[in-house]
């Protein structure tokens, strides 16, 4: 697509039709130019101008006025248009360049509207860290930030232009094929907290000549009166921008090849001293089973390839990971044979951490020496050098790679350390002579473009699994070490034109070692989902172990492991959508936890994972920037909508995220229940039932009346006290013609349960998906029947204020999971 000028439109373009936007004669302003620094990593700079605001009235004059209260610094030479009600995008010209050069666009100090910034910071070059803070904090200058929400002073917003009254805005940065954006810290000592858009070159961009065409680097700014509604409004913004297609409502499910099974992977499970061999893989899988515990995927992790000193030397399987076997094309068939249905392997994007061996593979494909930067994450140092297959080959070695792993039966891989690509500071081919010698001279050839190594490695993976694993979607890759902006707002991935899905990692590492790891664990996947799930991406939460933590060389758990940190992540895996991995020692596992997350099927050894069917999202608590703080105060509210045709509820989560010794102390509010049941402005609120997991309590929500009410009302009921790795989850349900369906009682989602809900008249039917305790509430008196699979059905009956409360166990003796209710 050519690049398009902020004077152009045609159609496929950026811009919306004419009333949304209404461009004329720049208005007459100030003159002076907007700051745009330009270097290379040798820090050459010069400065150019920015294009001019477009606008004909006050009115647009007016709608801006909301950016320049968020960056009264931002030149008014600015060139800021008005997608659509709550949507801008600024563009800036960037002078001629090469791959590398970096453009620093000052935006200037965040203004006093501002009332507290949440940032998602690469920390690490692989992961994003949410913090957050004040405005007066600023950014760092050496990392980058993918996204700013921004809690505003709604007395302060626009109301001509907002009528409700903006409360959040985001700012996002567009990764182009052309260059990968970020924001950072000014590094100008004149600009106390100032921010700048940040750019850095993928493409030779030539200089000013006939054919040549301007770059515009592009910065979406979305306002909405909630985080995850702004966040959605950018990503929309955001694909507007770059030419794709896809908004977020025409995005394809988010079910993946795990959806509806337990994934085991064997990381965790199999270091010292129990070791990483098929004997320990099945001693394990046997384990689970004898438990009634049946995984339908098997994920062999880090630990079975063919490797020595960090480098791959073939496509073969480890020796000593074998154990005896023929080869993988033997564990795959055994783990089938067990009732496993995908098995999947690890590797990194380099074929191992640090590349390939080049001795082994110089003979079979083109092979390049690379060195990488200093930023933080990576465990080598800055200058540190390793070989990759050539840009030119390496779509033929994963190809070679994948077709190896598939004639063995494997069905997907979790592709690991993918954000190293943009470590890369140099690249040269290499060649050794003589071929034959086992000590060959090195020989350092052309120098190659970076950029075009990062796009062929993605594309190698992308190809090689649509090939041999029928496509790269829905998990049959798993990008995992992968949270840059070149994958995460990049057009192979993130941004990719079209309704499907990838399987990506969501967070650092799950560590069972480090206690305080664990709450800041959660509260990253649920902040991070709020960005990574409006894009084509399916959240991966992460692996956790269902037991306290097992220290390295020893066979029980530590003594001062806490017990409650299982259950802690297993709930929190229940809102999820992508993979529900558990990675248990052997013998360890504690099936009381695992049955909450999982159901029996009727009639066969098959567990079914109870999860969400869409992404989790939480409210405008993300900017209390006590909610990690230490001593007593609030939980971290954490809302899931129920997707099962015919429900209408879902859940909220509250965790204790605190520090140290920390306890919540909170309460249920209606304002909580409201997050979730009012769905639009058109919503008809009703009654609700709602069921707590820690107290086993149901209660009923009624907005029908005057002042909506909970009840019982009793402030002990509803009030909140979390120790930590204490959480709370409540299950909401609608009272739809005198009966609330309330999914399977005994699981931590139970809504997840339920394959349907239909009622005609007094007559409603809930198909459910598992065996388990199911829980109805009934309106006024008790039901005139109950039926299961077609037979009249025993059932436990509670007189619960105005009406009762049905619990039916659904067990292997009944012929059917459709509960048929008569009231």
């Amino acid at each position: 697509m050519p690049y398009i000028g902020p004077g152009d439109v045609h159609p496929g373009s950026i811009f919306l039709p004419s009333h949304a936007m209404t461009p004329s004669p720049t208005p007459s302003r100030s003159s002076h130019h907007s700051h745009i620094s330009h270097h290379h990593h040798q820090h050459h700079e010069h400065t150019t101008d920015a294009h001019h605001l477009d606008t004909d009235s006050d009115a647009d004059l007016e709608s801006s006025k909301e950016i320049f209260d968020i960056f009264p610094s931002l030149s008014p030479q600015t060139d800021i248009r008005r997608i659509n009600l709550e949507n801008y995008l600024l563009t800036f010209s960037l002078d001629h360049g090469t791959p590398g050069q970096i453009s620093s666009i000052e935006l200037g100090p965040l203004g006093k509207e501002v009332r507290s910034v949440v940032r998602l910071t690469r920390e690490k070059l692989f992961w994003l860290s949410p913090r957050v803070g004040t405005r007066e904090e600023g950014l760092s200058a050496d990392l980058d930030t993918q996204i700013l929400i921004l809690q505003l002073d709604s007395s302060a917003s626009s109301s001509n232009v907002h009528g409700n009254g903006t409360k959040v805005a985001v700012i996002l940065p567009l990764t182009e094929p052309e260059y990968m954006g970020t924001l950072r810290g000014s590094p100008s000592s004149n600009v106390e907290g100032g921010i700048v858009a940040r750019f850095e070159r993928d493409v030779l961009h030539e200089g000013p000549g006939e054919d040549s065409e301007p770059l515009y680097a592009k910065l979406i700014i979305s306002f909405s009166p909630s985080p995850h509604l702004a966040i959605r409004n950018a990503i929309d913004s955001a694909r507007l921008a770059a030419g794709t297609e896809t908004n977020s409502s025409v995005l394809d499910s988010e079910r993946s090849i795990f959806s509806d099974g337990l994934t085991y992977c064997t990381w965790n499970s199999l270091q010292p001293p129990v070791g990483c061999t098929t004997t320990q893989l099945f001693k394990t899988l046997d384990h689970f089973n004898a438990l009634s515990i049946y995984p339908s995927t098997l994920l062999i992790d880090d630990g079975w390839q063919d490797v020595h000193d960090l480098k791959l030397q073939s496509f073969d399987s480890r020796h000593e990971f074998l154990d005896g076997m023929k080869d993988l094309g033997e564990v795959v068939r055994r783990a089938k044979e067990g009732g496993v249905l995908n098995v999947g392997v690890w590797h990194t994007i380099g074929g191992y951490w640090q590349g390939v061996d080049p001795l082994r593979f110089k003979d079979e494909y083109k092979l390049i020496k690379v060195t990488k930067d200093g930023y933080p994450g990576p465990a080598e140092p800055e200058g540190f050098s390793y070989y990759l297959p050539h840009p030119s080959d390496v779509g033929r070695f994963f190809s070679d790679y994948y077709a190896r792993l598939a004639a063995h039966g494997i069905t997907f891989t979790k592709c690991d350390n993918v954000a190293s690509l943009d470590s890369l500071l140099t690249a040269h081919t290499v060649s050794f002579s003589p071929s034959s010698s086992s000590n060959p001279a090195e020989t350092i050839g052309e120098q190659l473009s970076i950029p075009s190594i990062r796009v062929a490695y993605k594309e190698a993976i992308l190809s090689a699994a649509a090939r041999h694993f029928g496509n790269a979607d829905r998990g049959r890759v798993i990008w995992c070490m992968e949270m840059s902006p070149r994958v995460l707002m990049g057009r192979e991935v993130g941004l990719k034109d079209g309704s499907s899905r990838y399987v990506c990692r969501n967070s650092d590492d799950y560590y069972p070692n480090e206690p305080d790891s664990h709450r800041y664990h959660i509260f990253t996947n649920a902040v991070n989902t709020l960005f990574t799930s409006h894009l084509n991406i399916i959240p991966d939460l992460d692996m956790f172990q269902s037991h306290p933590y097992i220290p390295p060389n020893h066979t029980t758990p530590s003594h001062t492991a806490d017990t409650n940190q299982a259950s802690y992540h297993a709930a929190f895996r229940a809102f999820g959508t992508g993979p529900i991995t558990i990675t248990d020692v052997a013998g360890h596992t504690d099936p009381s936890i695992v049955n909450k997350l999982i159901g029996k099927a009727l009639g066969s050894e098959r567990s079914v994972a109870l999860q969400a069917g869409s992404s989790p999202w939480i409210n405008g608590d993300i900017f209390d920037g006590d909610l990690l703080g230490g001593g007593s105060g609030k939980a971290l509210r954490i809302f899931s909508r129920a997707s099962s045709p015919g429900l209408y509820g879902g859940l909220i989560g509250y965790w204790n995220v605190r520090s140290g010794n920390g306890r919540v102390e909170d309460s249920i509010s209606l304002d909580d229940i409201r997050e979730i049941i009012d769905v639009s402005h058109d919503t008809e609120l009703g009654r609700y039932a709602i069921w707590s997991h820690r107290s086993s309590r149901l209660f009923v929500a009624d907005f029908t009346t005057t002042i909506p009410t909970i009840t019982p009302s009793t402030p002990s009921l509803l009030s909140l006290s979390l120790a930590p790795f204490e959480f709370e989850i409540l299950t909401i349900s609608a009272v739809e013609e005198g009966v609330a369906s309330l999914g399977l009682l005994d699981k931590y989602n139970p809504l997840a349960g339920i394959l349907s809900n239909q009622w005609s008249g007094s007559l409603h039917r809930i198909e459910m998906k598992c065996l388990g305790r199911a829980g109805f509430y009934v309106d006024g008196k008790p039901p005139q029947l109950v039926k299961v699979g077609g037979k009249d059905a025993e059932y436990e009956l509670t007189k619960e204020g105005a009406g009762h409360f049905v619990v039916v166990e659904l067990d292997e003796e009944c012929r059917g999971l459709a509960v048929i209710i008569e009231v």
